[in-house]
């Protein structure tokens, strides 16, 4: 516990002749931190300098990233979420590029885009902050939505139906014209800077979702539904992107068409349905030198458990794919 504290706020170790109490005390008056009681607990807040601040968003900041197409008009919402301080929700099936478009508005801004993975259960302390014990004290600990509203930047919780009801209620006040939250460990009231934009997204049609949201919640936010890219988009993509090798507008046309052909006529047994990411992974393999045919074998085996139903997709593949590639 001492070294995970000392990560939070340094000082607080006693020294010869003095106790944890006497440090704290001298720290407070310092201002390195403030001591709050709730009932018989007292509770150290670490001071949130501008510094701390900052070093927490740091590693946040969004470095090189693919062009992205915005054929579903993400970024002109964006602005306009950014522009009437409105949350932002986005719905769509995996892998449309919902992230990739959120990574471009925050280089586009230089604004760090603190994310959290909603593909487990997303907690209290995954998002609002924690407590830990130390000697006759507990100290705070800010989880990553506090330094993001402070420093005003794009908080972005990916699969937000996996996150616990606890934690949507208390963003209630976030999501609306007031704009804070208030941490009830500690009764702080924390407001949101002017800058920050909080963006939620997820996939109405996945099978591994563990909340629904309420139609009162979504209501406070401006609401984008994304689909797949028409063919014409999807081919661009694959042409466009830079993280590889080039492949032919035929071979892209191929993959593209298959893809949709999966898309819409896949069964239930299929997990999700493939997305662009999908067949930007198939060209990856091609412009590799793997064979296409192999390169769908690959990529669709994760989205199916048993080998009859990859055999039925590959069947579509074999169906369409030229001999020889």
């Amino acid at each position: 516990m001492v070294e995970q504290v000392s990560k939070i706020i340094t000082n607080l170790e006693p020294k010869a002749g003095e106790t944890l109490a006497q440090i704290v005390e001298k720290e407070e008056r310092k201002g390195s931190l403030k001591v709050v009681r709730k009932g018989v607990e007292k509770i150290i807040i670490p001071a949130r300098t501008e510094e701390k601040i900052q070093a927490e968003l740091e590693k946040f900041k969004v470095d090189g990233i693919p062009r992205y197409i915005d054929y579903a008009s993400i970024l002109k919402l964006f602005d306009l979420a950014k522009e009437t301080k409105l949350p932002l929700l986005l719905k769509g099936p995996t892998g449309v590029g919902k992230t990739l478009a959120l990574e471009t508005v925050a280089k586009k801004y230089d604004t760090p885009l603190v994310t959290i993975a909603g593909y487990k259960e997303v907690g209290y302390s995954d998002v609002i902050g924690s407590l830990i014990p130390y000697g006759d004290f507990l100290v705070w600990k800010d989880g990553p939505l506090i330094p993001a509203m402070i420093g005003g930047a794009v908080f972005y919780f990916d699969e937000v139906v996996n996150v616990e009801n606890e934690v949507l209620a208390l963003l209630h006040p976030l999501t609306d014209h007031r704009r804070y939250i208030v941490i009830p460990e500690t009764k702080e009231k924390i407001d949101a800077h002017d800058d920050f934009v909080l963006v939620a997204s997820y996939n109405p049609g996945s099978k591994y979702s563990r909340n629904k949201l309420s139609p009162a919640f979504e209501g406070r936010f401006l609401v984008k539904l994304v689909g797949y890219p028409p063919e014409d988009v999807e081919m661009e993509i694959l042409l466009n992107d830079d993280n590889g090798g080039e492949i032919s507008r035929e071979e892209a046309a191929i993959i593209v068409d298959i893809m949709n052909e999966i898309r819409e006529g896949a069964s239930d047994e299929v997990k999700e349905l493939p997305g662009v990411r999908a067949s930007v992974f198939v060209k990856k393999l091609v412009t590799q030198g793997m064979a296409m045919v192999d390169a769908f074998e690959v990529v669709l085996s994760a989205i199916v458990d048993e080998k009859e139903e990859l055999d039925g997709l590959m069947d579509i593949v074999r169906g369409k794919v030229p001999e020889g590639d």
